[in-house]
C-alpha cells in the first residue's frame, strides 16, 4: 500500500494530494482496508502506533504537537497497561498481536465513529482506549460513547494574523491546492511558501520553564550541489531546447505545480515584444515549467537555484511569531524525474492553471489591437498550446474560474455588459446571463453564482439560465473589495473596506460578519476551512470550519490577539483572571456557543497589563481528560 501526503490532515487522500511528489515533510496517510493509518511529518514510517501518537499530536493540547511529549504521554496512560512501548513507535512497528487488534479498532473507529472526519474518529476511539485501558474495542460501541469533542464550524469565525515582511513588495502570489501552501515572490525573485494547513495541535505548550513558541519556521534547501539532479527537482531553464537568456527581462508571475515540486513561471522583456500568438521555437520570455526554486530564467539575480527561502506557517491558534527552527536537510527527489518545459512567447499577461483538467489558460496580448487579446489552452505538462482561442473585449478584464474548472466567468468594466459564461475546454461561450452592473463573483455550490454589484452594497445569488433568476440576496456595509468561494461552494467571503462576511451559499444569508481594516488587503484565498487575506505586512486568517477538538484545545484555538482587542474595546474588559465564556460573550460570540467555555479560565501575562497591547501571553486553564491542565499561548 502506497502513502499519500496528507497536507490538510483531514485523513483522506484527495486526488490533489496523490500529485504531491516528494511526500517527505508532510503528514502521511494510508486507507488500509478501512483501518486509517496516519504518521505525523517528522515519522519515517506509518503503522497503527504512529496513527494514535499522531493524534495525541494534533488533539491533547498538553503536547504541545511534540512527538516526544506523545510518546511519553501514551506510554503513561495506555502503553504500560497494554504492554507497548509508545516510546520506539517511531523507530520500530510494534508486537504483531497488538498490533492486529489495534487495526482492527481502527477500522472500527470509521464503521462506527459519529464524525465525518477520519481524524476524530480515531480521536474518540483513543479515548475509549485510554478510558478502558485497551487496544482491543470490540466489545464497545463507539456510536454510543460521550464524546469530548466540540465542534463549533460554521457558527464562529476566529480572526488571527501573522507578519511577514516579504508581502511588502510581493510580485506574485498563488496557492497550490495539493499541499495547502501559498508560495509568492519577494521583491528579489525568491519563491517563499506560507503553509496554510491548519494543524489541529495548538501553537502553544504546557507551561514550564522549557516551553518556546514557534509559529514561524525557517526552511533551508541546503543543497551544495545546485546542478547534480536538476530533473529530479524539475529542472532548469538553462537545459531547455531553444532556451536563450534574455538580459532585461522580468519574472512577473509564478503559480506551483501539483507535484509541489515545480512551478510554472511567466518571464515578460522590459523591451520591444515580437508580436506572435503561438510557442515560438526560440526565446528567452514566456511560461517555463522548471523546479520550484529555479531563478535561470531571470539573469538578474545572483542568488543560486535552491537558495534559502522561508516558510511561514499559518498559526491557526493565535498571532504568536516565534523563533527559527534549525536547519533541516534538504527533502528527497521524487523517484520519477520532472521534466522541464517551455512556450516561448513575448506575450503573455498571466496564467491560470485548470489542475482538474491538467491544462492552463493564458492570457495573449495582442499588442496592436485592443480588442485583440486572446484566453488560450496550454497543456500542463508539456505547455504545448492548442489552437482554439477566445479572443476578448478591451473592458472584459476580470476572469472568474469556477471551482471544478469547467467555467469561467468573464466581466466587463462596462456595467451595462451582461458577464458571459466560457466553457474552459472549448473556450467557447456558453450564455450571457441575463444581468447588469456586476463588479465581481464567485461560483457557489448548487448551480449557483454569488455576485457583486458594482452600484450597490450587495451581493446577490443567481443561476446559470439564460433566462438569469436572482435567487437571493445580502446587504453589506460598503462596496465589495475582495471576494472568493470556497472549493466545495459552501461559503462565500466577501471583503469590504471595513468587515469580513462569511456568507453561507446554501441558505443564502450571512452566517458572520466580522469589523476589519481592509485598507491594506490585497488578496484573498478560500478554503474549505478558512479565508486568508494577504496585505502588504502580512497574513490575516478568518477561520470558519476545523473549529473542533477537547474543548481545551478549542480553548486555545479561539483566544487570539485580534480577541483581546475586540475584548478591550467593550466596556466590560479588564485584564485579571477571567472566564473565556464570559470574554466570548462580551465580545459578539453568542451565548449558547460561548457557555461551553465558561468552565476555562484565562491568567493574563505579565499580571501587572493594563491594556491589551502589554498582553504577551495566556495561561488557559481547564480540564482534559479528567486531569486539571494548565497551558500557555504566546500572543
Amino acid at each position: 500500500m502506497a502513502s499519500c501526503a496528507d497536507t490538510d490532515l483531514d485523513g483522506s487522500c484527495s486526488n490533489y494530494e496523490k500529485q504531491v511528489a516528494v511526500t517527505s515533510g508532510y503528514s502521511r496517510m494510508i486507507d488500509a482496508n478501512g483501518a486509517i493509518l496516519t504518521s505525523p511529518a517528522e515519522l519515517s514510517i506509518i503503522s497503527p502506533f504512529t496513527t494514535l501518537l499522531h493524534s495525541e499530536m494534533l488533539y491533547n493540547p498538553s503536547t504541545s504537537g511534540s512527538v516526544e511529549k506523545s510518546k511519553v504521554y501514551l506510554q503513561s496512560v495506555l502503553g504500560q497497561h497494554v504492554g507497548v512501548d509508545f516510546t520506539s513507535v517511531d523507530v520500530s512497528h510494534g508486537p504483531q498481536q497488538a498490533t492486529n487488534l489495534l487495526m482492527a479498532s481502527l477500522k472500527q473507529a470509521q464503521t462506527q465513529g459519529s464524525s465525518s472526519s477520519p481524524m476524530v474518529n480515531i480521536a474518540q476511539a483513543l479515548d475509549a482506549m485510554i478510558e478502558h485501558k485497551t487496544l482491543d474495542l470490540s466489545s464497545i460501541n463507539l456510536a454510543t460513547q460521550t464524546s469530548r469533542h466540540v465542534s463549533f464550524d460554521g457558527s464562529l469565525l476566529i480572526h488571527g494574523s501573522q507578519s511577514d515582511a516579504g508581502l511588502a513588495a510581493m510580485k506574485s502570489i498563488a496557492l497550490n491546492p495539493a499541499n495547502s501552501r501559498i508560495i509568492y515572490v519577494d521583491a528579489r525573485d525568491n519563491v517563499r511558501e506560507l503553509d496554510t494547513a491548519t494543524k489541529q495541535s495548538v501553537a502553544i505548550g504546557a507551561s514550564s520553564s522549557s516551553f518556546s513558541s514557534r509559529s514561524i519556521a525557517s526552511y533551508d534547501d541546503d543543497d551544495e550541489d545546485e546542478h547534480d539532479d536538476d530533473d529530479h527537482y524539475g529542472g532548469n531553464a538553462n537545459k531547455l531546447p531553444g532556451y536563450q537568456q534574455d538580459t532585461s527581462n522580468t519574472l512577473k508571475e509564478v503559480v506551483p505545480a501539483l507535484n509541489s515540486v515545480q512551478s510554472y513561471k511567466l518571464y515578460e522583456p522590459n523591451g520591444v515584444r515580437n508580436q506572435s500568438f503561438v510557442c515560438n521555437t526560440t526565446g528567452g520570455n514566456g511560461i517555463f515549467l522548471t523546479s520550484l526554486q529555479d531563478k535561470t530564467g531571470n539573469p538578474n539575480t545572483n542568488v543560486a537555484v535552491r537558495a534559502t527561502t522561508r516558510k511561514l506557517q499559518i498559526d491557526a491558534y493565535g498571532g504568536a511569531s516565534g523563533s527559527e527552527l534549525p536547519v533541516t536537510p534538504p527533502p528527497a527527489p521524487p523517484t520519477v524525474p520532472l521534466s522541464a518545459s517551455s512556450c516561448y512567447n513575448d506575450n503573455f499577461e498571466w496564467m491560470h492553471p485548470l489542475y482538474q483538467q491538467g491544462t492552463m489558460i493564458a492570457k495573449l496580448d495582442d499588442g496592436l489591437n485592443a480588442n485583440g487579446d486572446q484566453l488560450r489552452r496550454l497543456d500542463a505538462t508539456t505547455l504545448s498550446m492548442e489552437s482554439i482561442t477566445y479572443t476578448l473585449d478591451s473592458d472584459e478584464k476580470t476572469i472568474v474560474f469556477s471551482k471544478d474548472d469547467n467555467e469561467i466567468l468573464i466581466i466587463s468594466d462596462n456595467r451595462q455588459s451582461a458577464p458571459k459564461l466560457v466553457e474552459t475546454k472549448t473556450l467557447t461561450e456558453r450564455l450571457a446571463l441575463n444581468i447588469t452592473d456586476v463588479l465581481n463573483a464567485s461560483f457557489a455550490s448548487g448551480g449557483q453564482i454569488a455576485i457583486a454589484l458594482a452600484s450597490e452594497n450587495k451581493i446577490i445569488w443567481t443561476d446559470k439560465a439564460p433566462n438569469t433568476q436572482q435567487l437571493g440576496s445580502v446587504n453589506l456595509d460598503g462596496q465589495v473589495k475582495l471576494m472568493d468561494s470556497s472549493p466545495n461552494g459552501a461559503f462565500t467571503v466577501a471583503i469590504t473596506a471595513t468587515s469580513v462576511y462569511l456568507l453561507d451559499n446554501v441558505k443564502r444569508e450571512i452566517a458572520k460578519q466580522i469589523s476589519f481594516d481592509a485598507s491594506q488587503t490585497t488578496n484573498l484565498f478560500v478554503q474549505n476551512d478558512k479565508a486568508i487575506a494577504i496585505n502588504k505586512n502580512g497574513v490575516d486568517y478568518f477561520q470558519f470550519a476545523n473549529i473542533s477538538g477537547p474543548k481545551l484545545k478549542v480553548a486555545s484555538q479561539l483566544v487570539t490577539k485580534e480577541l483581546l482587542e475586540s475584548w478591550e474595546k467593550t466596556s466590560t474588559s479588564h485584564w485579571n483572571s477571567t472566564s473565556l465564556g464570559y470574554v466570548l460573550t462580551q465580545t459578539g460570540t453568542s451565548a449558547s456557543s460561548a457557555q461551553a467555555f465558561n468552565d476555562v479560565t484565562l491568567n493574563w501575562s505579565p499580571s501587572t497589563a493594563t491594556q491589551a497591547s502589554q498582553i504577551t501571553g495566556v495561561y488557559i486553564n481547564g480540564t482534559n481528560r479528567g486531569d486539571r491542565v494548565q497551558l500557555y499561548k504566546a500572543l
